[in-house]
């Protein structure tokens, strides 16, 4: 052994005594660098920071141009102080922030300690209460505006109590008139897609009691209906998965409950089982191997005789039976990439005992290999696409996974192991190799109806002929 190698054992060996601290994930954490690494914008806010991480005041590392940009939605924030607290109820803006201040500790642990680690007590006791309690009333005015433009549709599905306990409540939006005139559309756009950010939380604590005060609610459990069905038009507004209003306000009552903020609340949307039984359950003894599986794309087990069919659900209702596989419809745009990206960051890191996501991801990276495989799905109205192409649907799903273990709930595996059954039948595999190697090219196909047709003309012309030698015969 060399003498650094004894050095080396010597210090270990006389610290052995001080082990480190385990570390733990909280809920509003940095991207890994493993994650961050392949598409770093996808997890930057493009126009709005929310809480320390990226606050111009308290991360120094932000570019100029992202400066600017959150400098000016600072101003948005204040103005909707000013409406709240100045106009509608000035007399509640102490209790919120003595409100703030008293569960401070509780928002910091969201963080993990790491505020505390980044930031000196200063910082901590005069900027911290402040830059959560602007956020979260921005927040709360935000989600009011939008449900009020999502109301006159999510009325539709909302249960008369429901209807009456809105009614109750300040139906005038404080930001909504700023929000919809004076900022354009593509930056609204994008304050929507920066609410979804995994790095761009604030503490959910803080969000309800602002959405208390900014809709004059007389309870924290009206308020946290209220917040339910604000974060219902939310979820109708931004999520790629098609699913109908009362589907979405069924699955947010669920997803409100223990949720630590926004993102944990689309979360668990997203996440929803049909079966409320196996919600939030740990996947034990599932293989992790990254080649526990290799299942064909949707072309190939098509030509063995499967059919696709799109219904409205969450990523957990699917089924196959009968060879007909039913996967929930999804709407791929030019956001959808940025959601996914930031939902297996936090699953992966914070809610490492579901595999719910990776394993849809995973199974639909599995059926879409090339641009054809889009297509078929596209026609089987499982994927609707506004990207462009196909193409681009394919090369966006073949990156998604890249830096995940390749994972199945038990839910997937079963679907994805019957399919694999079905497919393995012998005739089928006789019929998928006929189709592949005679029928899958548009010459091959031409050259076997040419020769189908040169056979049958031989044929009856040998007929004719035997025909007329009989006549002249007889």
């Amino acid at each position: 052994m060399s003498q650094h190698s004894e050095e080396l054992g010597v210090l270990v060996l006389s610290n052995s005594s001080n082990w480190i601290a385990e570390e733990h994930v909280y809920p509003i954490f940095r991207v890994p660098s493993p994650l961050r690494s392949i598409a770093p914008p996808l997890f930057t806010p493009q126009v709005l920071a929310m809480g320390p991480l990226h606050s111009p005041a308290w991360n120094p590392n932000i570019p100029p141009s992202l400066h600017s940009t959150y400098t000016e939605m600072d101003h948005y924030k204040l103005l909707s102080w000013q409406k709240i607290f100045k106009e509608d109820v000035p007399e509640q803006e102490a209790p919120f922030l003595h409100f703030l201040h008293q569960h401070k500790d509780i928002m910091l642990a969201s963080y993990g300690g790491r505020i505390e680690k980044e930031y000196d007590a200063f910082a901590l006791e005069n900027h911290f209460v402040n830059r959560l309690a602007l956020d979260a009333c921005f927040i709360a005015a935000l989600l009011h505006s939008l449900f009020q433009e999502n109301f006159p549709y999510l009325k539709e599905k909302m249960a008369m109590e429901e209807i009456i306990m809105v009614s109750r409540v300040c139906t005038t939006a404080h930001i909504f008139p700023i929000y919809s005139r004076t900022i354009g559309r593509p930056v609204q756009k994008a304050i929507l897609q920066d609410l979804l950010l995994v790095e761009n939380q604030v503490p959910l604590i803080a969000v309800k009691q602002a959405v208390k005060i900014e809709s004059k609610c007389r309870s924290d459990e009206e308020a946290e209906r209220i917040l339910e069905l604000y974060v219902a038009a939310l979820a109708h507004r931004v999520l790629p998965f098609s699913r109908s209003r009362r589907t979405v306000l069924s699955s947010v009552k669920n997803a409100s409950s223990g949720a630590h903020h926004l993102m944990d609340m689309m979360y668990s949307i997203v996440c929803m089982h049909s079966d409320p039984s196996s919600e939030g359950v740990r996947y034990q003894n599932v293989s992790k191997d990254p080649h526990v599986m290799d299942m064909p794309g949707a072309n190939r087990i098509h030509v063995s005789g499967v059919k696709f069919h799109g219904h409205w659900g969450s990523l957990n209702e699917l089924s196959f039976s009968n060879g007909r596989l039913f996967l929930p419809k999804i709407h791929v745009s030019d956001d959808t990439e940025r959601y996914f990206r930031n939902l297996i960051a936090y699953e992966t890191c914070f809610k490492t005992e579901r595999l719910d996501l990776v394993s849809y991801l995973h199974f639909m990276d599995f059926l879409i290999d090339t641009p054809a495989d889009v297509g078929l799905l596209v026609e089987s109205k499982i994927i609707t696409e506004a990207i462009g192409s196909d193409a681009k649907v394919a090369e966006m799903w073949n990156s998604l996974c890249r830096n995940t273990m390749c994972v199945f709930s038990p839910k997937y595996k079963a679907v994805a192991d019957s399919i694999q059954s079905y497919c393995r039948s012998p005739w089928r595999m006789m019929w998928a190799e006929f189709y592949r190697s005679k029928l899958s090219k548009p010459w091959l196909v031409a050259s076997l109806l040419s020769a189908a047709a040169l056979l049958i003309m031989t044929l009856l012309i040998l007929w004719y002929t035997i025909l007329l030698y009989h006549h002249e015969t007889s």
